[in-house]
């Protein structure tokens, strides 16, 4: 298996995992503020099967601007972030780089990519 195939499941899992957790989250405020599926769906102009979906964290092409929405309507606000982790993907020419200033270096630095 190749790094980019790792890379894409690692991804999918994420993924994956974050919606079902919106979907918890979106479900529970639903509930709370006493919405039916029918009601919170048509107040974004989907489906209940849709809301369905989206609150069992099962629609994994549901554009980012409609979960925002969907959040909204149950009195959640989306908000996103990324943050560090792994090692990022160099080219031939990003590694070029990196040894000419490695060159350039005095002797005792250390030096790790």
């Amino acid at each position: 298996m190749s790094g980019r195939e790792r890379t894409d499941d690692r991804a999918r899992r994420i993924a994956r995992s974050a919606l079902s957790e919106l979907g918890r989250e979106i479900r529970r405020a639903r509930l709370d503020a006493d919405l039916s599926q029918a009601v919170a769906a048509a107040s974004i102009g989907r489906s209940a099967s849709a809301w369905s979906r989206l609150e069992r964290g099962d629609a994994p092409h549901l554009p980012l601007v409609e979960l925002a929405r969907a959040a909204n309507v149950v009195g959640l606000e989306l908000n996103v972030r990324v943050f560090p982790a792994g090692s990022p993907l160099r080219d031939h020419a990003h590694l070029e780089l990196l040894e000419r200033l490695r060159i350039l270096l005095a002797a005792d630095v250390g030096w790790a990519t």
